[in-house]
């Protein structure tokens, strides 16, 4: 959702690369406006730093593409187990009703 929850992900990863949240969020504020610029943080995006905080990242991101995955996989099948409720289930499912 933002850069900081982004943090805490490569953090949770790699702990030895990312060790402190401080330095990620100055390095990757990515609002044009700071503090009494009179712009909000969030109110553009600089190119030159999402193309950075791109190529940090990259290596940790795992993209596959149609032409990467298997084609002579069968299709999918879908089967439906239909199963009645319990007891409990029932009778939360008659009260909600």
């Amino acid at each position: 959702n933002n850069l900081h929850e982004l943090w805490a992900l490569v953090n949770f990863l790699f702990p030895d690369i990312f060790p402190s949240s401080d330095a990620f969020d100055r390095a990757f504020q990515l609002g044009s406006g700071g503090p009494g610029s009179g712009k909000g943080v969030g109110d553009s995006v600089d190119g030159a730093k999402l193309l950075q905080a791109h190529a940090l990242l990259q290596p940790l991101m795992l993209r596959r593409v149609k032409a990467d995955v298997e084609r002579t996989l069968p299709a999918k099948l879908e089967t439906t187990v239909e199963c009645p409720l319990s007891e409990h289930q029932l009778f939360w499912y008659k009260r909600l009703l």
